[in-house]
This record gives C-alpha cells, structure tokens and sequence, in this order.
C-alpha cells in the first residue's frame, strides 16, 4: 500500500532506523489519514476520487519557428477524476498535506499540475471542450474541509501552459530562484486587484513593482526565515551565497519574474476569484437554514404536531400562522439555491462544496413539507 512504499523512502533515505520508529510513524500517518478520509467523504458525495497509475505525455514546444518534441512525465498524480464526454466532464483533482491549510496559492501547486497533466493527456486524446476544474487540498491538521478553487480551461490551454513552463526552463533558461510561497506574498504579486495577469517587459524599469521585496538579501531573507520555503532544504548553504539568478538590476529583474510565475499560474489566480462567489453561495443557504430563519418555526410547528398526535387542542389560527412562517422558510431557502446557483452557472463555476450543501437544504425543504402535511391532515381531522 502508499503508507508501506513511504515508509520504504524513508528507510532509503535512512530517516528510519529500528522497528520502533516505524511503528509509530506508520500509526500517525494512519491517524492522518482517517482525518482526511473523513473531509473527502464529507464533500465527494457527487464524485470519486481515485489514485491512478503514472502515466506520460507526448508534447511539442515551438519555440524561434522550430517544434520540438518533448515527454511530459507525471510520475505521482494527486488523486482525480477522469472527465467523461456527455458525462461528468468536470476534473477534480485533491492534494493532501500534513500542515494547515491556509489557502495560498503555493498549496494548490500540486493538484494544479496533476490537473494541467491530465488536460494534456486529453488534449492528446482529441478532446478540447472546455472543462471545469476543481482543486481541493485536504489537511491532516483541520477536521473541517475547505471550498475548493474552481476555473475552466481547454485541454489545449491547458497544454499551452506546460509548454510555457518547458519552454521558461529550458530554452530561455531562467535560474532565479522565485518560489511561489515568496512570490504571492510580494506586493508585486498583491497589486493587481482585478486579478489580471499582469505581463512585464524584461528589465523593464518599473518603480512600482518589487517594493516587497527590494534587493537580494530581502528575497534570500525570505527564503531562510521560519516556514520559509527553503527553511529546512539541505542544499540550501550551495545556492544562497551566490546571486540565486539575479543579476545587477535585482529590482526590475524581479518584478520581470514576478509576471511570468503570475501568468504561468494564473488559472489559480481566477480560481481564487471564483472562490469568493462559491463562499457568498454557500454562505446564504446557510443563513437560510439556520437556526432563526428555519430551525424555530420548523421547531414550533413540530411542537403543535405533537399535541394534535396526543389529542391536545390548539386554535386553528395558530396553527396556520405557524405553517406559513415554515413555508416561507421554505420559500426563502429555495431562495437562496436559485441564487446562489444562478450566480456560480453565470461564472461557469462547478462547485462539489455547494451542491453537497444545496443538497442538505433540499432534504430540509422536504422534511418541512412532510411536516406541514402531516400536520394539516391531523388538524382537518379535529
């Protein structure tokens, strides 16, 4: 299984020593596991997620009027779906970590390229309908799962941007060093508010950009300090005394890469967008269902149910009041799944998280309506 080819690395790279420490490291990840079980099974009621093989693809890069053929190899895909046409021809794709998840950019890297390696394979197979896509990170260290960040895209789109990747490494060469965990915390990266890609010249001299990050020792600074992304790299002593890529006009050059890393991701940085229409989604069918708006009348209501199933009178009038406030409670939850639904289908927004809760607000829909008409069948027969 995964948890005994991890503790195999481990003893490869001799991190695991007697039986003891692997008897506990196995317990933990197992611990860990179930945690992340338990948030998948809560949001995956509309799909399944499943591991699959590794699995390679046959690109070609054009680059200076040649086309150049290249592998792309995904050795360790996060688990996904795998669209079918006339079908579910959504991809969703969920990563695990064993940390907090806070929602940054740099933690949906590993679902954002398993994802951009599957449209490919896709886009090889002949398919270039647009797709939707959602990636979900899932944390050990947080009982309660999170929105996942959705955005649509073609297979050929999709290729287009592996092929940009290809083409930044290893035709233009570019070796500065930009993680995307130091990158969208620079204000360069911040300043755009409408979460277009910004693209920037090279060197162009632009006295806005960079101001987060203003000179070498800031961004190695940045790479070093706690939770930083190069905090625990052993290597890192080879690579930080020396200029890490950059040359003399550090500022410009940065502000250079800062665009390109932003264009190469910025299916996320939409996606990131569209989250904020998920969360008001969901956010008011919760408000509809909650304790005031539906709970109480259909609390009440229930309440004057039971004293009819025990022979206790009660006015009629009464009675009717309390079976109309539950049926505009009603009323108002439908409400808020047009809506919000309205809303995500304008945006072209799949979202697992708010059809797993349109889908606990209809079951209330239909628990109330089977109330009120129990209840008005036993109150016209007194």
């Amino acid at each position: 299984c995964m948890i005994d080819d991890f503790i195999e690395m481990l003893k490869a790279q001799n991190q695991v020593f007697e039986d003891v420490y692997e008897k506990a490291i196995r317990q933990r990840i197992e611990k860990y596991a179930n945690v992340i079980a338990d948030q998948i099974r809560s949001r995956t009621s509309e799909y399944e997620l499943a591991y699959h093989d590794p699995f390679e693809v046959e690109m070609v890069c054009e680059y200076k009027g040649g086309a150049y053929y290249w592998t792309l190899v995904c050795p360790r895909p996060e688990w996904h779906t795998r669209p079918e046409a006339g079908k579910d021809e959504t991809l969703h794709v969920a990563a695990v970590k064993m940390s907090k998840f806070d929602g940054k950019i740099h933690e949906y890297l590993s679902a954002y390229t398993t994802a951009l390696s599957c449209l490919a394979r896709l886009h090889q197979e002949g398919w270039d309908k647009e797709i939707n896509v959602c990636l979900e990170v899932y944390s050990a260290q947080d009982n309660q799962s999170k929105d996942e960040l959705s955005f649509s895209v073609t297979p050929m789109e999709a290729a287009r941007t592996l092929n940009d990747i290809y083409r930044y490494a290893f035709f233009e060469q570019r070796y500065e060093a930009a993680p995307m965990k130091v990158i969208e915390e620079d204000k360069a990266f911040k300043d755009n508010p409408d979460n277009q890609t910004q693209h920037h010249t090279e060197f162009e001299d632009n006295s806005d950009e960079g101001k987060g990050i203003k000179n070498l020792d800031d961004l190695k600074s940045k790479l070093l300090k706690d939770h930083g992304p190069w905090k625990f790299f052993k290597k890192a002593h080879l690579f930080i005394d020396g200029n890490l890529g950059y040359g003399s006009r550090f500022k410009q050059q940065w502000a250079y890469v800062v665009g390109r890393q932003k264009a190469l991701v910025h299916q996320i940085v939409d996606g990131k967008a569209n989250e904020s229409f998920v969360t008001a989604a969901i956010a008011g069918i919760n408000d509809s269902i909650n304790k005031k708006n539906f709970e109480t009348p259909f609390n009440q209501l229930n309440e004057y149910y039971l004293r009819l199933c025990h022979n206790e009178k009660i006015q009629k009038k009464a009675a009717q009041n309390r079976i109309d406030k539950l049926r505009e409670a009603c009323a108002n939850i439908q409400k808020s799944i047009d809506n919000g639904g309205g809303w995500l289908k304008e945006k072209n927004i799949a979202s697992p998280g708010f059809i797993s809760c349109k889908d606990m607000a209809i079951k209330k829909i239909n628990d109330a309506e089977q109330l009120i008409a129990h209840f008005s069948e036993l109150l016209n027969k007194t």
